[in-house]
């Protein structure tokens, strides 16, 4: 709730509903609200403190879908990235690994 409620206060309504129409096709019939932006910034701050700041987009995505949200990789993405845009994450450090490949 207090989530919701720091997010309401920031993101303005029309906003959100401009985002929605505009990735409309991205979304695949999944609107962004309120509650999917507070669970997916919840799901950050938790693997964030548990896993060494490391938040894959799958665990976003696999706890919208357990709490019954359609969702695509584009619904994680636009998340995300209105979550950056409005100062509630900040990315720190893209990685990219080959540590689990085989020598070549």
């Amino acid at each position: 709730m207090l989530a919701q409620q720091l997010l309401r206060s920031n993101i303005a309504a029309d906003y959100l509903k401009q985002l929605n129409m505009v990735n409309k096709k991205r979304l695949h019939g999944t609107e962004l609200n309120y509650s999917i932006l507070a669970l997916a910034l919840c799901t950050f701050a938790k693997n964030i403190l548990s896993s060494d700041g490391a938040v894959p987009a799958i665990s976003i995505r696999r706890m919208l879908e357990y709490y019954g949200i359609s969702c695509n990789g584009s619904v994680v993405s636009i998340t995300t990235q209105l979550l950056i845009e409005f100062g509630f994450i900040l990315c720190v450090e893209a990685k990219y690994t080959t540590n689990h490949w085989p020598s070549l």
